[in-house]
């Protein structure tokens, strides 16, 4: 495929090109040359020609392959062509052709103008390079130009010459394109394309194929793009909008991830292939260059030769010639057609360039095999060099370390004389003994290794709180602990997750190995076994392949810091016997110290964490060099606590367990309150919870007052083990006394405690004595009025109180008794009754009030009138009582107060049977009675089986309730009242409810008995009557009754 562009830039065409141009002319620049006596003078920026030439050198190594036509120009002024004539001597400019020795191109200047006005002139001519390309040596090619205003004999020509121009269209012949620099990597995506890094414009790959060895990209040129520019290894130029064509390149695709792909950037060259070489071919491409007339042995300076020149190009599928033996020059055709089929013999140099495939990374070994200079350079590092022909075979060796994938490769080689021997062989990780490279892992220089960067994810390491970390910030992690990384990864691209994170971890600030673990979690444990400095790398690949840049972050790896076994000596803190001890509810003062173990400036210990309660959790955090106070809510006489140290960079030491006893706090008793007398010792027994303290001391201190309270110049008793004291106070009155205890832990720890109590002095004070409890009747009977004793007047409590002189008795009715030690009190009514007393001692002193109780209790009488059957009540029958010890005033007041019974006038009170034959005399007072029954007078008086009925009423026996009386004087009366129909068995039917009134014969009063019932044995009625001759009446509402003829006496 063919492409013609130009190089160089014109102002007056369409094309749109780089102009190379020779300006501000130069005597001494090695660009101006000046036939010697001719007037050729540097006037200012322009070279003054008059009757001589200027020769300007253009150097077109970078183009010399691809010359197609060149065209030459020269802007100049003050042009007086003076009395030279049309025969050769007018003004001109012209090309030298070194193959012919002559001055092919050239063209007349014929605008006379002698102003200082500038004026351009061209002359153009295609051709091939070898027409008017000089090799000069050392690898250039030059093109010379001259300009001349030849020396006639009559008036010489004269013009100033401003710039010089060369424009040369180029025309190409390829079928792929290099990089610049030769054979090279073009990073797509990060825009690195070799040291000149000349990228301007985008481009747009299509047609990307999957899963090939090579991919055929079609590069396009975007519509908005004046232009697409490439860079040769030479030198820039530029492709015009409207050529025709898209060239085709094969690109290597073994680290591409093209499904990530949607543009790549990148800056390719033109290849110059007419030896019709396949770029397919696996092996390293070969070019051989002629160094005629060339004596040194040296690689570098045979590199410099001039006037060198390509002779042939092939592709090598392994660098194996002779093997290494020094065969002679005839013996050689049974080797390597290819190298051997070389028609230079001697003073050669070949160029092997391309690509090999690294499998895995790692250190490799190259070696080579020569009898002349070599030199291998893998990614423009020298590997392995012998620079200087020598004698018989040369072998090296060389190391580099390489990661997996394509690398450029330049082994250069010359021949000066002799065998023609090279060998190139590796040594891979894992492998012995050195191998040949085979053609399997060599790509030849006419591809183009693309490293295609698809769209990055982007890694942050996170906190444990998922916040991000900021970048330089350090981890700092603690030496032997495992400690975890997390990272956040995000992709711009169309996927949901990442399969894949790769860890590694290196010292210092090395850049990630070869070593890494990798997983499926966004996070990774690492363990540091000693102090220093290290980075640990995440690399994230998401769900399309696409690999993240290696982040990394710093990590500070420090050795524990040390809790001390005990706090500072200085320290104020509850420290006892190596442990810490305390008392229940009161502050325990906790401090720790520590130091670090890295001898590093800066660091300290900047806190300790207290896990107070063992329960794994450390929640009250201690300031360095501070004192924390805890208090205990509960005794634990076995506890343990721990701590650890943290230093200003977080690392944490191991836990460091203390001992502690918290004891209960001290129950200080002093007893009391306590009474005592004047100039009488009391006794003081105070008391605390010794059970608590096993293996304690105790102390114990009784104080009293001097006068009613405490100071601090009071009186401290002589107090026992037991807690016992005794003081004798010389006057009444209410004083404190405080008792103070102060134990003594097996620890060291000492408690004080102490708590006050009151003292009450008193002289004579007597105790109130009523007796009782007491019990009588109501007044005006028996057991009334209750008789009372209080304390005895020969009684002595004691020496300070002595007899009692005085009483002062208090009863529910306000009625009080004085001066009497046992008074007599009638109660009016039953009852409970609170009785109090207070006394008086000979000295004066009276007693507080005690109290008794006094129980008053009240009797009665009852009972039934019957008539003879024993049976048949008797009504308005006269009970008359009367007693003879019991007032008759006092029976009046009773009798006063109950309206069914009535005063006789004579000291006594009656009260009369009801329809049922009762009577009841209630409230009376305890005593004797005598109960008389009566009704009727004269004839007509009643006589009973027992007339008068005496008893007696006591405080066990309050109530008679059966105090009966039996009437002889009344006769029950009764029959049958029965239906005049009898039953079918003869039976008579009785009759219930009739009235039956008995009224004697010459009275008029009337007896009624009660009505007559449904069932009876001997009767169903009866009517109690005295002797005598009745009437009888029997009625009942709508009944007609009468006497039964066999009534004995009926016609009487």
């Amino acid at each position: 495929m063919s492409l013609l562009l130009s190089v160089f830039h014109v102002v007056d065409a369409n094309a749109e090109v780089h102009e190379r141009i020779i300006d501000h002319l130069n005597k001494d620049g090695a660009e101006y040359y000046a036939k010697e006596g001719d007037d050729v003078d540097k006037d200012g920026s322009k070279v003054d020609i008059d009757g001589g030439y200027a020769r300007y050198s253009f150097d077109v190594s970078e183009w010399s392959y691809w010359i197609h036509r060149i065209r030459i120009g020269v802007k100049y002024s003050e042009l007086d062509i003076g009395g030279a004539y049309d025969d050769g001597s007018e003004p001109r400019f012209r090309v030298y052709s070194e193959k012919d020795d002559a001055w092919i191109l050239w063209k007349y200047l014929d605008i006379d103008d002698s102003s200082d006005s500038t004026h351009e002139q061209w002359a153009a001519k295609s051709t091939t390079a070898s027409d008017y390309v000089d090799s000069r040596g050392g690898g250039r090619h030059t093109i010379r130009v001259q300009v001349s205003a030849p020396e006639v004999y009559l008036d010489n020509p004269d013009l100033k010459v401003h710039k010089v121009y060369l424009k040369l269209d180029l025309k190409y012949d390829f079928n792929t394109a290099l990089v610049k620099g030769g054979p090279t990597v073009v990073n797509f995506g990060t825009i690195d394309v070799g040291v000149d890094n000349k990228l301007e414009d985008k481009v747009d790959l299509a047609n990307i194929g999957e899963g090939n060895t090579t991919l055929e990209w079609i590069l396009n040129k975007s519509s908005n793009e004046k232009h697409v520019e490439w860079v040769d290894e030479r030198g820039p130029y530029s492709r015009e909008p409207g050529d025709i064509g898209h060239p085709t390149i094969k690109i290597l695709s073994a680290n591409l991830n093209p499904g990530n792909i949607s543009q790549l950037e990148g800056t390719l060259i033109p290849i110059n292939n007419n030896m019709g070489l396949d770029p397919e071919e696996h092996g390293l491409k070969g070019n051989f260059y002629h160094l005629p007339n060339t004596q040194t042995h040296d690689l570098d300076y045979a590199l410099d030769v001039e006037g060198r020149h390509l002779v042939a190009s092939d592709i090598f599928s392994k660098i194996e010639f002779h093997k290494g033996s020094a065969v002679e020059i005839d013996d050689a055709y049974d080797e390597d057609d290819k190298f051997n089929g070389v028609e230079v013999r001697r003073r050669f140099l070949a160029a092997f360039t391309g690509f090999i495939w690294i499998a895995n990374s790692g250190n490799h070994t190259f070696k080579i095999t020569s009898h002349n200079a070599y030199r291998l350079r893998i990614d423009g590092e020298r590997v392995v060099s012998d620079l200087v022909e020598g004698e018989g075979s040369l072998s090296e060796e060389g190391t580099i370390s390489l990661n997996k994938g394509f690398h450029r490769l330049t082994l250069m080689y010359y021949h000066y004389d002799g065998n023609k021997s090279l060998t190139l062989q590796w040594q891979r990780p894992g492998e012995t003994p050195m191998s040949i490279i085979s053609g399997d892992v060599l790509r030849n220089s006419l591809n183009v290794l693309v490293r295609a960067t698809p769209k990055k994810p982007t890694v942050s390491f996170t906190n444990a709180e998922g916040n991000a970390i900021a970048e330089g910030d350090t981890i700092h992690v603690t030496v032997g602990k495992q400690t975890d990384f997390t990272i956040e990864a995000e992709t711009p691209n169309s996927v949901d997750s990442f399969h894949e994170y790769r860890w590694q971890d290196v010292v210092g600030d090395e850049e990630p190995g070869a070593s890494e673990v990798s997983g499926t979690d966004p996070w990774q444990s690492f363990t540091f076994g000693s102090s220093g400095e290290y980075t640990v790398y995440c690399q994230a690949v998401d769900g399309k392949g696409a690999e993240s840049d290696w982040t990394g972050i710093p990590v500070r790896a420090w050795k524990r810091p040390t809790v001390s076994e005990a706090p500072p000596d200085t320290a104020d803190v509850s420290w006892y016997d190596n442990k810490y001890a305390g008392v229940v509810g009161e502050s325990v003062r906790l401090m720790a110290d520590g130091k670090t173990n890295n001898s590093v400036a800066g660091e300290r210990i900047e806190k300790y964490l207290w896990d107070l309660d063992d329960n794994g959790t450390f929640e009250r955090e201690q300031p360095a060099g501070e004192v924390v106070d805890t208090t205990w809510t509960t005794f634990n006489l076995d506890g343990e606590i721990y701590c650890k140290a943290v230093t200003n960079y977080g690392v944490e030491s191991d836990e460091k367990l203390f001992s502690l006893k918290v004891y209960n706090a001290l129950e200080v008793d002093p007893g009391g309150p306590y009474t005592g007398r004047p100039t009488k010792p009391v006794e003081l027994t105070g008391s605390i919870n010794e059970s608590s303290y096993t293996g304690a001391t105790f102390e114990y201190q009784w104080r009293v007052a001097l006068d009613s309270t405490l100071t601090v110049s009071d009186s401290t008793l002589t107090t026992d083990s037991d807690g016992r004291a005794e003081y004798t106070w010389q006057d009444s009155g209410r004083y404190e006394a405080e008792f103070k205890a102060t134990v003594t832990t097996v620890e060291g720890l000492a408690l004080e405690g102490s708590d006050s109590t009151t003292v009450v002095v008193e002289s004579g004070v007597p105790e109130s004595r009523p007796g009782g409890p007491y019990r009588g009747g109501i007044a005006g009977g028996n057991y009334s009025p209750v008789q009372l004793a209080g304390n005895h007047p020969d009684e002595v409590q004691s020496e300070d109180v002595g007899k009692i002189m005085d009483w002062e008795w208090t009863f529910a009715e306000e009625d009080t008794a004085k001066g009497i030690w046992n008074p007599t009190h009638a109660f009016e009514q039953t009852g409970e009754y609170e009785v109090g007393l207070k006394v008086q001692s000979e000295f004066g002193k009276w007693s507080e009030v005690a109290t008794t109780q006094v129980r008053i209790t009240d009797g009665s009488l009852s009972g039934n009138v019957k008539a003879a059957d024993l049976r048949t009540p008797v009504r308005e029958v006269r009970l008359t009582l009367r007693s003879s010890h019991v007032d008759g005033d006092v029976l009046a007041r009773i009798a006063s107060a109950d309206s069914s019974l009535n005063t006789t006038g004579d000291g006594g009170i009656w009260t009369e049977t009801d329809a049922d034959g009762h009577y009841a005399f209630e409230h009376l007072p305890m005593g004797s009675y005598r109960i008389t029954a009566s009704k009727g007078s004269g004839d007509a008086a009643h006589e009973f089986e027992t007339r008068t009925r005496i008893t007696e009423l006591t405080l066990d026996g309050p109530n008679q309730q059966a105090m009966d009386f039996v009437d002889l004087s009344v006769y029950p009366v009764g029959g049958f009242v029965r239906y005049s129909i009898l039953k079918k068995e003869g039976e008579p039917v009785l009759v219930q409810g009739v009235e039956i009134t008995a009224q004697p014969v010459g009275s008029t009063s009337l007896i009624k008995g009660l009505p007559s019932t449904k069932s009876g044995n001997n009767s169903n009625y009866s009517v109690p009557l005295f002797a005598g001759k009745y009437l009888f009446l029997a009625e009942k509402d709508g009944h007609d009754i009468r006497i039964v003829e066999e009534t004995p006496g009926y016609d009487e």
